[in-house]
């Protein structure tokens, strides 16, 4: 009986925070689904529903009234985003430590109980600890070094580096506001932002804790040109955050602007855009920092043969 009462007492230390717009039942079902699978229930589930059009986030949550174990909430908002989405959670969140999940994702079921267990154990200096995912539809794992300790920065969001998405930590609440949460003006790599904060303000992360969730990745959306052209504007206005505030490296800032150029340039290609505004990109990134690898040098002759005129006239 003790040790029921322990675990009972030690499940009420975490708050889960699923954000959703207009998301399908189905998918955002197996989300919440996902939470009441876990091997130690978290306190509460906060559903944040960011002014949907549909009550589709009143029907889920309804269908889990009752269950014990979790209190399950719901938040409504006019829409704003998900950086103001997840603050108005994490204002409303009474645990001690705090992990979000995309609507179309799912958590594994030892999760939390893995994560918290680590973290439970540093001391206040650590922000969080992290584990990996499952990439779907490749069935891969996304693959995150063992870290214990100060970050490097330039490390952040890069496979072998530490995560930069949220859904990969389990944090603590008070190094959240501590940095004042999620950066609301930024629509692209907020969660890059948030942990590099962290990082420049001395706090410390472990990891990597094991696979947590299965990353349901649907490129889809990318196919529409505005879409892909909203992602490359709204990453460059971060790396000119990143750039005001010191961030990176002077070599990593510079690689991460070319990414962001290559990475516009492979979406037109793929996409049917048009050549010339490719070549363009292309060149801009390979202006920025020359090519690093067989990849990139590939692209970077293809730029060459078509500026000599060989291709695309």
């Amino acid at each position: 009986m003790l040790n029921a009462e322990l675990s009972k007492e030690i499940s009420r230390s975490v708050s889960v925070i699923i954000t959703t717009y207009n998301d399908d039942e189905e998918i955002l079902r197996n989300a919440v689904a996902s939470i009441f699978k876990q091997t130690r229930f978290p306190e509460e589930l906060i559903v944040v529903d960011d002014g949907s059009i549909e009550d589709t986030s009143q029907k889920v949550l309804d269908d889990f009234t009752g269950i014990p174990g979790v209190n399950a909430i719901l938040l409504k908002k006019e829409n704003g985003g998900p950086s103001s989405a997840r603050n108005y959670g994490l204002a409303r969140a009474t645990s001690d430590y705090v992990t979000f999940l995309d609507s179309d994702d799912v958590m594994l079921p030892d999760n939390l109980q893995q994560k918290f267990n680590q973290l439970s154990m540093l001391p206040d200096e650590y922000f969080g600890v992290y584990g990996t995912y499952l990439k779907m539809p490749e069935n891969k794992v996304h693959v995150y070094k063992d870290h214990d300790g100060l970050a490097n920065p330039d490390e952040v969001g890069k496979a072998n580096g530490i995560p930069g998405g949220v859904h990969t930590y389990l944090f603590r609440k008070s190094a959240l506001e501590s940095v004042g949460g999620f950066d609301e003006s930024l629509v692209h790599n907020e969660d890059f932002d948030l942990i590099i904060r962290m990082i420049k303000r001395g706090l410390l992360c472990k990891g990597s804790q094991g696979t947590g969730f299965i990353r349901n990745y649907e490129e889809n959306s990318l196919t529409r040109s505005d879409a892909y052209y909203k992602t490359y504007n709204s990453v460059a206005n971060f790396l000119d955050k990143a750039e005001e505030f010191d961030y990176f490296s002077a070599l990593e800032l510079r690689r991460r602007r070319k990414y962001n150029e290559l990475r516009l340039a492979k979406r037109i290609g793929k996409y049917g855009g048009s050549k010339k505004s490719m070549f363009q990109h292309l060149a801009k990134g390979f202006a920025i920092l020359p090519p690093e690898n067989k990849k990139e040098w590939l692209a970077y002759f293809f730029l060459k043969l078509n500026i000599n005129g060989l291709f695309y006239k």
